[in-house]
């Protein structure tokens, strides 16, 4: 990801010194060493540098490749900066979604590596606009945690008997103790 950002400044720096170099180069060292500034002598620079075929030709050829230079790179550098504004909305989204994510599964929902996954969360962090904390290998949003069931076990009565039922970790539906996948969510129940 780092690699657009620094490559749109680079070929804007690449442009902006395109231009300094084509002018000192082109016009300011060639007006130097003309050295005798009468009247005629500019209308003849002016002539040869700006209004010929070859200094239009010059003019056009070197700053239209500085100014494409420029323009690239500012592309480039807005669609890192439009990218990264979009993957912190869907960390912000995922965070609210579930309160508690671990940095790997985080990391592979945005598609970015663990490391690009923990400078999204330092960069977050940094606006202050969102609160968060990193638990170890978590990320918890607080206020936006699931509830999750507080009781181990719960008896159930049906028709005269006795049936004790586990909540599911993911969802909390109860299913019968020996159940090895909850009935509601489809997951596995840990025993």
């Amino acid at each position: 990801m780092d690699v657009l950002k620094h490559l749109g400044q680079i070929l804007r720096w690449l442009g902006w010194a395109w231009i300094t170099l084509a002018i000192v180069f082109l016009y300011l060292i060639p007006f130097v060493r003309m050295g005798n500034y009468t009247e005629e002598t500019l209308q003849n620079f002016s002539k040869e540098y700006f209004w010929s075929e070859v200094g239009i030709t010059k003019l056009v050829s070197t700053f239209g490749i500085a100014i494409a230079l420029i323009v690239v790179g500012g592309y480039v550098q807005r669609s890192f900066e439009n990218r990264w504004s979009k993957l912190k909305n869907e960390a912000i989204g995922m965070l609210k979604l579930y309160g508690r994510v671990q940095i790997s599964e985080l990391s592979s929902k945005l598609s970015l590596s663990q490391t690009e996954t923990v400078k999204l969360l330092a960069q977050l962090r940094q606006e202050r606009e969102h609160e968060f904390s990193i638990d170890e290998n978590d990320v918890v949003m607080p206020g936006h945690e699931r509830e999750r069931p507080k009781k181990e076990k719960e008896i159930v009565r049906e028709t005269e008997k006795i049936v004790v039922k586990t909540p599911c970790p993911h969802c909390g539906t109860l299913n019968d103790v020996n159940a090895e996948k909850c009935v509601n969510c489809g997951s596995t129940m840990k025993k």
